[in-house]
């Protein structure tokens, strides 16, 4: 399948979102894509401190599960199928591929879940410390002015 993908990064300092942009070719190249027709946007600054940037390159997949890691590995903005115009997917290859993000899916859920309890906890924590740094300020204020 050929491909044309986008990838946009928003960030700061500029030359570390041009540095990882620049990285997503050679990254395909490491597992066996070609990247071509390479396009790095030039950054626009986004509010005070942010800068905000895009890759458009052309690449294949071998397949349907090749395309999808391709998906879950870089997160692209779009995804255009250059060729084939149509797909001929049998369901054990649909299976496979369904599979592999269904099962990426549930780690990514996990993780979500995992973080959000622990800010929880930690949100419950600063509550906690908030409330003894206040009662430690107003019994050093009743120290210094017994009269309040």
């Amino acid at each position: 399948m050929k491909l044309r993908i986008i990838v946009q990064m928003m960030g700061s300092p500029v030359e570390y979102i041009l540095g990882l942009l620049e990285e997503i070719p050679k990254k395909l190249e490491k597992t066996g894509h070609k990247a071509k027709k390479l396009t790095i946007a030039e950054p626009e600054k986004v509010g005070d401190k942010y800068y905000s940037s895009f890759i458009e390159l052309e690449t294949e997949a071998k397949d349907l599960t090749d395309l999808f890691d391709i998906i879950i590995d870089y997160g692209p903005s779009s995804v255009e199928i250059i060729e084939p115009l149509e797909l001929k997917v049998s369901a054990a290859d649909l299976q496979k591929a369904v599979g592999t993000v269904s099962a990426i899916l549930h780690e990514m859920d996990k993780a979500i879940k995992v973080s959000a309890a622990q800010n929880k906890m930690l949100q419950k924590e600063i509550l906690k410390l908030r409330k003894e740094l206040s009662g430690l300020k107003s019994g050093e204020k009743s120290r210094k002015n017994p009269s309040k």
